[in-house]
């Protein structure tokens, strides 16, 4: 995905080639562990991918399976909301006339404030 994502902006070449640095980089050990940063940067790299192809909802919702993999994913509402920006023109009344367009960037929160309200009423933990 990462290379699918790197190749919208570059030739094949560039995009294979940054896809094996990230992936052999020393420190990219942490995407062969057990932990959540390899699913996170997946669902964070499908977010940017489906944004970038005006696929709103399926960004909304990569947004949101991020989210819930690490609270970062809170993160991804501002480049969203730029790229939404950057759709319309960089122009804010074209852009505010796209509401429909903003919606699916609500699944990132609204995901969020599930998981604290599960956490609340089934695990009781408010904290």
């Amino acid at each position: 995905m990462f290379e699918r994502l790197a190749s919208l902006d570059h030739d094949s070449v560039k995009a294979r080639t940054a896809t094996l640095l990230f992936a052999f980089w020393p420190v990219s050990y942490l995407l062969y562990l057990p932990y959540t940063e390899p699913l996170w940067l997946l669902f964070a790299v499908l977010c940017f991918l489906f944004a970038r192809q005006n696929r709103w909802w399926s960004a909304g919702l990569a947004g949101a399976l991020a989210t819930l993999t690490r609270q970062q994913g809170l993160f991804l509402l501002a480049p969203l909301a730029w790229e939404l920006f950057a759709v319309g023109g960089y122009d804010f009344k074209r852009t505010l006339k796209r509401w429909r367009s903003w919606l699916p960037l609500f699944l990132i929160p609204c995901a969020y404030f599930g998981w604290i309200l599960y956490r609340m009423q089934v695990l009781g933990d408010v904290k």
